[in-house]
């Protein structure tokens, strides 16, 4: 319905009403309760909103950013300059003082399993309730999917997963200085140098224990290595383009079981990010990691230092040296099967450096059965999986269709796919690098998928003609009607002109991929 007129500057009540439409523009010399409305999606702020009616009658809509701010949230807010602009008519600029003052707590706040939380800047989230985490992701799926014009029919539900009390998978810290002194901490919107001194970079408590300490042995290494070179253990400034070490990754996996009956053991990789390529690696890098192995637990199995480049590189990648061990940590992924009374399928990732996983490997076998199940996915489909990554669900998908097609954008992943499929013995899958950011790239995509449409609906079974026929039935034929559509495709005989390869690309263009991405040059790609 229509927004609440605010008769006076009371403090609001719920999130309904938190943004009243006031009759009066707002002073300097008075501060207003506001309540935040949501968190934006780009970095996890929370949302304030005023609306306005200005002296010309215009109605002025205004929004800003509380750090950490929770939905429900009460804030004092305090103007600090006004300015009544000629043009557009009836427009304002209003400038807001930084410092939000807390009044109210949200209803959905919770106690952060972390004690660090509040002066760490390396998690998001830990002070929301998961039922209130939910709403506001679906919100923002929602979202994407308006501004990419896609109706919102096709989110059918969003299934929430088991609530995870540590982090499982990746954890970054990043070097910073300031007037000298070195800081080492979680990577974060709360800079290593604002925490207090009291607390250590060793007491982060979400992250595996083996990946703790070996974060913390690199910065003891470090700090000791700077004593005696200064210069060449250097802080990488991102402003000047100056300095050597940028951050450290520790990726953790849970590996299978050496010998039966045997528990599994976690695995540790260590990855040193640089700013600029080093031409000594062996007088700079080679003492530092002597270091950190001397003292180092049995979980690290390798270490690796990599330059990653330009963020404006299409197709991705990264320059990689191996210090110690090996490149990969290994993921057991147990795959519960399609039928019922089978045993369930059983891999072994290998995750390097430059992987990105889908989710953490305690909720890989259920993010793969949810997609199964939605799919509705059988032993005579053909899958194009997009962002395939490092392949952890094409393994599991290729065990229910007759072939997987995966679809990678950065040539480290997919060579870490291949070698993946290698490693698990996986026949019925195809690893393809292209520039999925690539309208020609799209369309030919799309052609593909409409062949093999129209291959299921002249001599497939009654089963996948059906499957054929429902996704004719979303397709996009230009200059006809809804009705007459659906009146033409359920007709009889099926005939190949049923689904024409133009009004097919359309639709995949606008259906399969986020509209974000439409804008970017054609690039090189191996689409047969």
């Amino acid at each position: 319905g229509p927004a609440p007129v605010a008769t006076s500057y009371g403090m609001p009540t719920s999130i309904r009403e938190a943004v009243p439409l006031r009759n009066k523009i707002p002073r300097t010399d008075f501060p207003v309760d506001a309540m935040v409305t949501g968190i934006c999606p780009k970095d996890g702020g929370g949302v304030i909103r005023f609306r306005w009616r200005t002296r010309k009658n215009v109605v002025v809509t205004k929004e800003w950013l509380v750090p950490r701010g929770l939905p429900g949230e009460v804030v004092n807010v305090e103007f600090g300059k006004i300015i009544e602009k000629r043009w557009p008519k009836g427009d304002l600029d209003v400038y807001v003082n930084p410092d939000v003052k807390k009044v109210l707590p949200s209803k959905f706040e919770v106690r952060p399993q972390c004690s660090h939380y509040e002066s760490c800047g390396g998690c998001h989230f830990l002070d929301l309730g998961y039922g209130r985490q939910l709403v506001e992701k679906q919100r923002w799926i929602q979202q994407a999917l308006v501004d990419a014009k896609v109706p919102l029919g096709v989110l059918q539900r969003i299934r929430p997963s088991e609530p995870q009390q540590r982090y499982a998978h990746r954890s970054e810290w990043m070097f910073s200085e300031d007037d000298g002194d070195v800081f080492f901490g979680p990577a974060g919107d709360g800079a290593p140098s604002e925490r207090p001194v009291a607390e250590p970079p060793g007491s982060c408590v979400l992250p595996p224990r083996a990946a703790v300490r070996t974060l913390s042995l690199l910065c003891e290494a470090f700090m000791h290595l700077r004593q005696e070179r200064r210069t060449t253990y250097s802080v990488y400034d991102d402003k000047k383009g100056l300095g050597t070490f940028r951050s450290a990754v520790a990726l953790s996996t849970i590996s299978p079981p050496r010998k039966r009956g045997s528990s599994r053991r976690t695995e540790v990789l260590l990855n040193i990010v640089i700013g600029h390529e080093i031409e000594d690696v062996e007088s700079i890098l080679s003492p530092l990691v002597e270091r950190v192995t001397a003292e180092a637990p049995k979980c690290l199995v390798g270490v690796v230092a990599n330059v990653a480049r330009s963020k404006k590189a299409i197709m991705g990648g990264r320059r990689e040296v191996l210090l110690y061990g090996r490149r990969y940590v290994r993921q057991a992924l147990e795959v519960p099967a399609a039928e019922k009374g089978q045993d369930p399928h059983r891999f072994v990732l290998e995750v390097g450096a430059g992987s990105r996983l889908a989710a953490h490997g305690k909720m890989l076998p259920e993010l793969s059965k949810t997609i199964m199940d939605m799919c509705g996915l059988g032993h005579t489909d053909t899958l194009w999986h997009c962002f395939c990554g490092g392949g952890e669900l094409s393994l599991a998908l290729g065990q229910v269709c007759e072939h997987v097609v995966a679809i990678g954008t950065s040539a480290t992943e997919v060579g870490e796919l291949k070698r993946n499929l290698s490693a698990n013995k996986v026949s019925n899958t195809t690893a393809v690098l292209c520039n999925l950011r690539s309208p020609f790239t799209l369309k030919q995509l799309s052609f593909h998928v409409a062949q093999s449409q129209q291959k299921r609906l002249l001599l497939g079974t009654g089963e996948e003609q059906e499957k054929a026929r429902d996704f004719a039935l979303t397709a996009f034929v230009p200059g006809e009607s809804r009705r007459r559509q659906i009146q033409r495709l359920s007709a009889a005989p099926f005939t190949a002109p049923l689904l024409r390869e133009d009004a097919l690309a359309h639709q995949e263009l606008r259906t399969l991929l986020p509209a974000f991405v439409r804008d970017f040059k054609p690039s090189m790609t191996t689409l047969p």
